[in-house]
């Protein structure tokens, strides 16, 4: 926790407190600080996400599907002209993703959206209004 003085106190980010215990002071600008027990904890947890995402081309009627554990990095190279797979069909808009904890299953959804004319089918269904 950083407070006036900038001084890292160890006890982790604080959200919000109460005074109801005794009062800490800062040894260097005696800042008064919370307890640790009155302390709301953030909790950051960094979990890897993998995304299936459709793609749409400005220009033409071409949809692309595709599989990434960045996405927003995944479609600056598509509207960049750099991918083989869709240089031709520049610029593109995002018009759907989903997101996955497990690679594994965002490669399957992948797949079936890519190979299975009823899985793309209901998809285009529920996305009418984005073409």
């Amino acid at each position: 926790m950083l407070h006036g003085c900038r001084q890292l106190v160890p006890w982790g980010v604080p959200l919000s407190w109460e005074t109801s215990a005794t009062p800490i002071a800062c040894y260097k600008c005696h800042a008064r600080l919370p307890s640790p027990l009155d302390i709301t904890f953030v909790v950051s947890i960094n979990i890897d996400m993998y995304y299936v995402y459709v793609l749409k081309s400005v220009k033409q009627n071409y949809l692309y599907i595709g599989s990434t554990d960045d996405l927003k990095h995944r479609f600056t190279e598509h509207n960049s002209g750099t991918q083989k797979a869709t240089k031709a069909y520049v610029p593109f808009k995002l018009i759907y993703y989903e997101a996955y904890i497990s690679k594994h299953a965002s490669l399957i959804r992948e797949k079936a959206l890519k190979h299975h004319g009823g899985t793309i089918a209901a998809l285009k269904r529920r996305l009418k209004d984005s073409f």
